[in-house]
């Protein structure tokens, strides 16, 4: 049976596991909550249908050798600029060696918590291939929605450094 629960979307319900608190819940509708159960697990729960589905991060590694150029641009400057040699094996480094953060199930224009957009986005091109990545102080995330942490000090000038010694077009 359906839960007939009427409540706001911004209340979160406590899971317990054998007394013990591991996380919480968000309401999505009046079957459907979501639950970021682990750093790398995020699951719906339907209490309609009794059914959960689980999402699990599928992190697309990049290749150095196989990387064209990145380019960086501001979101507040309105500008593109080229990352340097150096910048690009460290970013492929960082990117492939970066932890999982979250999942956001909502848009783009809402992961990066409270601010509403990304200060930089670094298209990359690999083997003739774009990939878009959205930064935001230390964070990144792809297409796919799972957010990761590129410095491991939590940085929060990590995308800045980019900006500041790339090369202007």
């Amino acid at each position: 049976m359906c839960p007939d629960l009427v409540l706001a979307h911004y209340y979160t319900y406590d899971i317990y596991l054998n007394d013990k608190r591991k996380g919480n819940v968000k309401q999505v509708d009046s079957c459907t909550f979501t639950w970021q159960a682990d750093r790398d697990i995020y699951l719906t729960l339907n209490a309609c249908d009794n059914t959960i589905n689980e999402i699990k991060p599928i992190k697309k590694r990049l290749a150095i050798n196989s990387i064209d150029s990145i380019t960086i641009f501001s979101n507040e400057q309105g500008k593109v600029k080229l990352l340097t040699v150096r910048q690009i094996e460290t970013f492929v480094n960082d990117w492939n060696n970066s932890i999982v953060r979250n999942y956001y199930s909502n848009s783009l224009d809402s992961v990066f918590s409270i601010f509403p957009a990304f200060q930089y986005r670094l298209p990359v091109f690999e083997d003739e291939i774009k990939r878009q990545f959205y930064g935001y102080n230390y964070l990144i995330l792809d297409d796919s929605k799972w957010q990761y942490e590129m410095s491991k000090n939590k940085k929060l000038e990590y995308f800045h450094n980019y900006w500041i010694k790339s090369k202007s077009l």
